[in-house]
């Protein structure tokens, strides 16, 4: 499991990241190990630019 890349937005407090895990029981399980709190986890597809215009 990678983390992709993560996003912030410091006035609000909120982070986003965005992981490739196999699943998102697996990532849950990582992050539960590594005593890593969270608020939500969700699998998402990934949109490119060309695939929106059509």
């Amino acid at each position: 499991m990678t983390l992709d890349r993560a996003f912030l937005n410091k006035q609000e407090g909120h982070t986003i990241c965005c992981w490739n895990a196999p699943s998102v029981e697996k990532l849950k399980d990582l992050f539960k190990k590594a005593a890593t709190p969270f608020d939500k986890m969700f699998e998402v597809e990934e949109q490119m630019a060309q695939s929106l215009e059509k």
